[in-house]
Order: structure tokens, then C-alpha cells, then sequence
């Protein structure tokens, strides 16, 4: 008996956790920035050691907080 094969489409896995060197290039800014969203609990983060991890959707929600409408005239 033949094998058969399996097609399967593998879809990529959206992260949902960005490390500090991650979050730095989503948000091309550098680690002041960063600390002054952890200072002013503007993102989700954990700290494990020295180690900080930013919650991807609360950076998304917070550039939608701080944007700017565009509008007609």
C-alpha cells in the first residue's frame, strides 16, 4: 500500500510575548523609552531576573490610545 501524503498549510505563530530587543524594534525607540511605558504602567510587562518581556497587545492598544484621528474636511 502506497504512503499517502499530507498537505497541510502551516500558518505562522503571532507572538504574544516581545523581548526588550523585540519591543525596541516594534517600536523603533530605545530603552528609555521603554522604561518610561514600564515606569508609567502604559504596557503589560514581566521581569524574570534581568530579563523583560512586554505583552505585544498592550503595546499595540497603547499606540491606539496615543494616536491621532484623522478627519475630513
Amino acid at each position: 500500500m502506497p504512503k499517502r501524503k499530507i498537505h497541510a498549510e502551516v500558518r505562522p505563530i503571532e507572538k504574544m510575548w516581545l523581548s526588550n530587543r523585540e519591543a525596541k524594534v516594534y517600536l523603533d525607540c530605545e530603552d528609555e523609552y521603554l522604561k518610561k511605558l514600564r515606569d508609567n504602567a502604559n504596557v503589560t510587562f514581566a521581569r524574570d531576573g534581568k530579563k523583560i518581556m512586554y505583552l505585544k497587545s498592550s503595546i499595540d492598544e497603547y499606540l491606539v490610545s496615543i494616536s491621532i484621528r484623522a478627519f475630513r474636511r
